[in-house]
C-alpha cells in the first residue's frame, strides 16, 4: 500500500512481484480459514491497483488469478547470475576433499533453509528408504535454519550419521557452485516454494532436480526430459532416485537438458 501511495504521488507505475503463496502463509500464522480468505481479498484489491503483476511461472500466475487477480500477470521467471565451472576436476577434487567423499559416490544434495516447510524431513525418510535398499549414497545438506535439530535428531533416528553431511552455509559462491557441480542429483521436494533460485543454480550446474509431484517449483519441469518427478511417498519417490541412475545414458540427456 505504501508502494502504491508512492507510486500515485510521484506518477510512476508501480509493479508488483507475485512470488509466496499469501493464502497458505496467512492460514499458517492465523490458524484460521476465515482469517485467510479475508486477508487474501484485502491483499488482491492492493495488487489489482498497480499498474503491472508478474509472476515467476505460469503456476503462479493461474494461482494469483485464482486469488482474485482480475488481470494476467506477466510471467518473469527467475535467473542465476552462477557461471559453470570452469574446471569439473578441480571442483570435484576440491569438494571431495573438504566433504571427506569418494570421488565415485553418488552425492545427492539440497541447498535452502534448513526448515520443516521445505520438506527435509521427507527427505530422510527417502533416504532411509534408499539405504534399506541398499542404494549407495551420501547426502549432503547446504544451509541454516531452525529445525536444524530436528533434521539432526531424525538422521540419527534412522541411523544415517554415516550417510549425512552437513556443509552449513556456504558464502563463497565458487565453492557453492562446486558443490552443485560434484552432486549427482538436487533434491528438493517443498511444496511450500514458488520457483526456488536453488534449483536454476544446480541447471547452472549441469545437475537435475527431482521435485514432488502437484509443486508448483516443478512447473517448469518435465519428468524424465530436463528433470525429474516423483510421488510424495517415500518409498515411491526412493524407487525414483534408484531408477534415475539405473539409466545412464538418459540421465546424461536430463543433465544436459536441466542445463
Amino acid at each position: 500500500k505504501l508502494g502504491l501511495r508512492l507510486g500515485k504521488e510521484e506518477n510512476i507505475p508501480v509493479v508488483a512481484t507475485m512470488h509466496s503463496q499469501f493464502k497458505k502463509d496467512f492460514k499458517r500464522y492465523a490458524k484460521s480459514e476465515h482469517l485467510s480468505l479475508f486477508m487474501t481479498k484485502q491483499l488482491m484489491k492492493t495488487f489489482n491497483e498497480c499498474n503491472e503483476c508478474w509472476a515467476v511461472n505460469k503456476k503462479m500466475s493461474e494461482l494469483f488469478q485464482e486469488y482474485g487477480y482480475a488481470g494476467t500477470p506477466l510471467v518473469m521467471h527467475n535467473a542465476t547470475d552462477m557461471e559453470p565451472v570452469k574446471n569439473l576436476l578441480e571442483a570435484r577434487k576440491i569438494v571431495n576433499k573438504k566433504y571427506k567423499l569418494d570421488d565415485k559416490e553418488i552425492l545427492l544434495l539440497f541447498v535452502g533453509r534448513i526448515n520443516i516447510l521445505k520438506n527435509i524431513l521427507f527427505i530422510v525418510e527417502v533416504l532411509n528408504v534408499l539405504k534399506q535398499r541398499n542404494f549407495k549414497f551420501k547426502m549432503l545438506f547446504v544451509g541454516s535454519g531452525s529445525d536444524m535439530g530436528e533434521l539432526k535428531r531424525k538422521v540419527k533416528e534412522y541411523k544415517l550419521t554415516n550417510e549425512v553431511k552437513y556443509a552449513g552455509m556456504v558464502k563463497d559462491r565458487h565453492l557453492l557452485a562446486s558443490i552443485y557441480a560434484r552432486s549427482d542429483l538436487f533434491i528438493f521436494p517443498s511444496m511450500y516454494d514458488a520457483s526456488s533460485l536453488v534449483q536454476i543454480e544446480a541447471a547452472s550446474q549441469h545437475t537435475p532436480t527431482i521435485f514432488l509431484e502437484n509443486s508448483i517449483t516443478s512447473s517448469t519441469t518435465k519428468n524424465n526430459v530436463n528433470g525429474y518427478i516423483g510421488p510424495h511417498n517415500a518409498e515411491l519417490f526412493a524407487k525414483k532416485i534408484i531408477s534415475i541412475f539405473h539409466n545412464p545414458k538418459n540421465y546424461q540427456k536430463v543433465s544436459e537438458n536441466a542445463y
